[in-house]
Parts: C-alpha cells; structure tokens; sequence
C-alpha cells in the first residue's frame, strides 16, 4: 500500500453505512452470572451485551473473508460517537480489533464535528449531566477526551480543528498493533444546519495532513462523492501530493 492513500467514500446517505459496521469491543466488566443483567449493561448504549455479539460477528467475518480470499483486507467503520462520549469510548478497544481487523476507518469528521459535538454536549447534559452546565459537560468531555476545540457558543459555527484529528489519529495509531491499518474518515461537505460550519478546501487540506502528520496509512473521504464540492475534493489531493 502506498504511504499516502486517499479514497473516496460512496456510502449512501443517512443511517448507518451499509458496509462498514459501526462499533467496536466492550470494556465494560460482566456481571456476576456473565449475562446482561448488570444495571450498568443496561444503562450503557453500545452495552457489553450488544458489543460482545458485534464483535463475534467482527471475527466471524473477518474468517470468513480471509478463508475466501486471504489477500484482500477488511475493516470497520469507528462511530464518530467515540470522539464525542467518554461511555461509547471506553467500548471501543483498539487492541481488541487488531485480532480481526486489517484496518479501520475512524470517523474523524472535524467540519460537522463542531455542530455535532455541540448537539451531544446539549443531549447530555439534558440527562445524565443535568447538574452541571452545558459549558461545564463540554469542559469535562475535553478533559476526558484528551482534545481541546473552541467553547460551546462558537463550535457549531467553527467545527473542530485540524489539531483533532491529529490527536484522534495519532490515538488509534497507537493503539493498534503495526499490522492494522488506520484511515481516518474526512469529511467533505456533509450538509450540517443553517449558519453551521460548511467545509472549506482549507479545511479540507489541514485535516488531510493532520491525519498523515498523526501517523494513518489512508484517508477515507466522507461521506459520499455526491455532496462534495470539487474545490474541496481537490484540495485533499493537494494535501496528499505535498506529503
């Protein structure tokens, strides 16, 4: 494969991509009878219970394709709920998807990011974090996270930075064995509301060098070629030409 790999996405769009299933291996400890009663099995989207039969599934796959044609590579797509909540986090374990995966596509879409961030951080604390305030759950999230980005007021309108999906890449780069391969997802032009952050090719060549900087293999360009603009296509070519 070379160094610097660019593809383009041809997903369809809303829901949950067809071809890329969309979570990972559980961290979380089983209950005593190894079921899913545990309250905290319950509470916790993305569950042990839910994962752990994904990820048998992961395995049965990843088998099946490699007893088919032992060449060819396959992989998952990584939510872009993994960026956002610390819960959805803790089930996703890099080194647990190394056993069945020749690479996998991390969404790190830092244009929609913002006003999706912005939307998680409004959700919960609705909820779980009602005590605190919205600027407060956003600080924590960063905390936990391990990134910093603008303050809640300003990242719908901003999106997220290159320095992101540096830290997001460099994250999962780590945390795989060399053997698997990780292309982070950039998004180009996925519509986000009224006066929300809309893709520029600036954008689109900071992120594309942030990822390589932060150690991938590949870039994934999202979410279809349809919605993009050819300006900020051309822009991740420039990006990758200059590495």
């Amino acid at each position: 494969m070379p160094a610097a790999l660019a593809k383009v996405s041809s997903r369809s769009s809303g829901g949950s991509p067809r071809a890329e299933p969309v979570s990972g291996p559980a961290t979380v400890p089983s209950s005593p009878s190894g079921g899913c009663s545990s309250p905290i099995r319950r509470s916790w989207r993305g569950s042990a219970c839910g994962n752990d039969g994904l990820n048998d599934r992961y395995r049965e796959l990843y088998a099946k394709a490699h007893s088919i044609a032992p060449a060819k590579g396959i992989g998952w797509h990584i939510w872009h709920n993994n960026s956002f909540s610390p819960f959805y986090r803790a089930a996703q374990d890099y080194a647990e998807f190394s056993k069945y995966s020749d690479f996998l596509k991390v969404v790190m879409y830092n244009n929609c990011g913002g006003p999706r961030l912005a939307q998680y951080i409004r959700n919960i604390q609705s909820t779980l974090f009602a005590d605190l305030t919205p600027e407060q759950v956003l600080d924590f999230t960063y905390g936990v996270q391990q990134y910093r980005e603008q303050p809640l007021d300003r990242i719908p309108q901003q999106g997220l930075s290159a320095d992101y999906v540096l830290r997001e890449t460099r994250r999962a780069a780590r945390g795989v064995t060399p053997a698997v391969k990780i292309w982070p997802g950039i998004d180009i032009d996925i519509p986000t509301g009224a006066g929300e952050k809309k893709t520029q090719a600036e954008d689109v060549y900071q992120a594309v060098r942030a990822a390589f900087q932060g150690g991938a293999h590949g870039v994934i360009l999202s979410r279809k070629y349809s919605e993009m603009q050819l300006a900020n296509l051309r822009a991740a070519g420039r990006a990758v030409r200059g590495l």
